[in-house]
């Protein structure tokens, strides 16, 4: 069971992300006539996706994006937490396991917040962003 889901999980995480890295690209493809054949290469050039930004910021915003996603799953195991000590019926083994849950969901919540202070710390001190 739990298999299952996780592998649904991410495939529609990498599913989802392959959408979004491919439309600008589908956008551009409806611009142009979508009868006319392609006549010369200039049809065939695609936008940049990257802009004129240098790899560094690249990288810091890919940081930024990966916190973000963990901080998300923190919240999730929040959650997760709650909801376990919410249902445990008095059974002194859930309400242990939930509480855990949420101790260390919270130590991982200051964990993403200060690597995310630490990244934006460095694009501005590194980068002048």
């Amino acid at each position: 069971m739990t298999k299952k889901f996780y592998f649904f999980l991410i495939s529609g995480f990498l599913m989802a992300n392959f959408l979004f890295l491919i439309s600008p690209v589908l956008v551009h493809a409806q611009g142009n006539s979508a009868t006319s054949a392609v006549t010369s290469e200039s049809e065939l050039e695609l936008p940049q996706p990257l802009g004129h930004r240098s790899p560094a910021v690249i990288i810091g915003d890919v940081l930024k994006y990966i916190l973000g996603f963990v901080g998300v799953i923190a919240l999730v195991m929040f959650v997760y937490g709650g909801f376990t000590w919410m249902t445990s019926g008095g059974s002194p083994d859930k309400i242990k396991t939930g509480k855990n849950a949420i101790v260390w969901a919270v130590i991982g919540m200051a964990f993403i917040f200060l690597s995310y202070a630490i990244v934006e710390f460095l694009l501005k001190a590194f980068l002048n962003k």
